[in-house]
C-alpha cells in the first residue's frame, strides 16, 4: 500500500467520523426541538382545556330559584311583596297572562313563574346582574336574556304594556286640574293667537 492511499484511507475516516458526528448532533438537536415542541403544545392544550372546556360548577346551592319563587308563592304574602313589589295571585295572574296572552314560554330549565320572579326581582330591589344570578342560582347571561325576554313580552308593541297603561283620554282635549291649576305648567298649555 502506498502512503498516500493511507493517508487518504484515514482522511476518509476522520472525515466520515465528523460527518456521523454531525448526524448524531443534528438528530440529538431534532429529538430536543421535538420535544420541546411537544411540551409547549401539551402546556396550550391544558391551558386550553382549563380555560375553555372544564367548567367548574359555580351555581352550586340546593336552594335555586324555582325553590325560591315557590316558597314566596306559597308563603306569607308579605314576603312576596317584600321581594317582588306584588302579591302572590297578582304575580300567579300576570305570569299566567305573559305566558298566555303575550307569548312569553318557559325554557326546558326555567318556568315562567322564575323568568317572571328574575324580572320582578330585579326592578323591585334594583340589583345587579350578579346579585340575581346569585339569588336565583343561574349564571349572569341567563339572567340578562331572561330579563330581556319578559321586557320584550311586556314593553313590545303588542305587549303588556300596550293593552294596560293607556291614557284616560285618548286624544288629550282635557287638561287635568293638577295641571291646568299649575303655574309651573301652565305656560306649555297656553294658547296664544298671533295675528
Amino acid at each position: 500500500m502506498d502512503l498516500d492511499q493511507i493517508k487518504y484511507d484515514e482522511m476518509d475516516y476522520d472525515e466520515a467520523c465528523d460527518e456521523m458526528k454531525l448526524e448524531n448532533m443534528d438528530y440529538e438537536d431534532m429529538f430536543r426541538k421535538f420535544w420541546t415542541i411537544t411540551s409547549c403544545v401539551m402546556a396550550l392544550i391544558i391551558v386550553y382545556y382549563y380555560k375553555y372546556v372544564y367548567k367548574e360548577p359555580c351555581m352550586t346551592s340546593s336552594f335555586t330559584g324555582e325553590i325560591w319563587i315557590k316558597e314566596l308563592i306559597n308563603g306569607h304574602p308579605i314576603r312576596c311583596v317584600n321581594a317582588l313589589r306584588m302579591e302572590p295571585d297578582l304575580f300567579i295572574r300576570m305570569s299566567h297572562k305573559l305566558h298566555t296572552k303575550y307569548g312569553l314560554q318557559p325554557s326546558n330549565r326555567m318556568s315562567i313563574f322564575e323568568k317572571v320572579g328574575i324580572f320582578l326581582y330585579t326592578l323591585a330591589l334594583g340589583v345587579s346582574n350578579r346579585v340575581v344570578g346569585e339569588r336565583f342560582q343561574r349564571s349572569g347571561d341567563t339572567i340578562s336574556r331572561v330579563f330581556h325576554e319578559v321586557l320584550n313580552a311586556i314593553s313590545s308593541p303588542s305587549g303588556l304594556a300596550y293593552d294596560i297603561i293607556r291614557p284616560r283620554d285618548p286624544k288629550y282635549q282635557h287638561i287635568p286640574p293638577q295641571i291646568a291649576n299649575d303655574e309651573r305648567y301652565m305656560h306649555y298649555f297656553k294658547i296664544t293667537k298671533y295675528y
